[in-house]
């Protein structure tokens, strides 16, 4: 209750990583500077065994002066292996004052939408999906982060630390609304999903299944 939590919902997965780990965290040090009663909870492989190829983020965090257990804390490394329940991810969610998921590009970001539904704003990179799932929060502009050409044949873009400090620390001054975040979230309940897109699309297959018509591809 009584410290400004940031978290962090992400796969440490590559190195250099795509998640952007050590860019944000280096934002989120500018956050810590200027208030110390903010801290860093990363919800990730710590990757400090050298497992894989992952960044060390222990080590990385104690290089820019942040201290483990004090300023970053992770969750239980051998739970986050078996996974977590629904229920518990929700608390997490919900305890964050602010969710950091400025990576270098989503494919759709779940947690993102996660975290809103909780009534979490997000800080996000303002390029690829992340961009349309901003419901309260604030987005890094893409003129504030370096575009990096990929083995996938696409840009993907590398955040600003600088700019990412910025925002937590504008996120800290003036807190978006929760009540946006989760009414905007909700939009992508799995159950209004199925209800509004894929029972329609079903029952039209059944349809022509049972009466022997020929298929066609359903536009949206």
């Amino acid at each position: 209750e009584d410290a400004y939590v940031v978290g962090m919902v992400a796969a440490n997965k590559g190195n250099p990583s795509r998640k952007a780990f050590c860019e944000q965290i280096a934002g989120f040090q500018m956050l810590k500077q200027k208030h110390p009663d903010a801290i860093l909870y990363i919800h990730a492989l710590d990757g400090a065994g050298g497992q894989g190829n992952m960044v060390n983020i222990p080590e990385y965090c104690k290089g820019i002066g942040l201290e483990m257990g004090r300023d970053v804390k992770f969750c239980n490394q051998h739970q986050y292996l078996l996974a977590y329940a629904d229920e518990w991810m929700a608390q997490t969610f919900s305890a964050f004052d602010v969710m950091m998921n400025v990576s270098t590009g989503e494919g759709f970001g779940i947690p993102i939408v996660e975290a809103q539904s909780c009534g979490t704003p997000v800080i996000v990179g303002d390029w690829t999906s992340m961009s349309e799932l901003v419901f309260a929060g604030r987005k890094v502009d893409k003129k504030d982060a370096a575009p990096q050409y990929t083995a996938l044949g696409a840009f993907q873009y590398v955040p600003r630390l600088e700019a990412v400090g910025e925002l937590l620390l504008e996120e800290y001054d003036h807190p978006s609304s929760a009540e946006k975040a989760r009414e905007g979230a909700l939009a992508y309940d799995a159950d209004l999903v199925v209800e509004t897109y894929w029972e329609p699309v079903l029952a039209k297959i059944k349809e022509e299944i049972d009466g022997g018509g020929k298929l066609e591809l359903v536009k949206f």
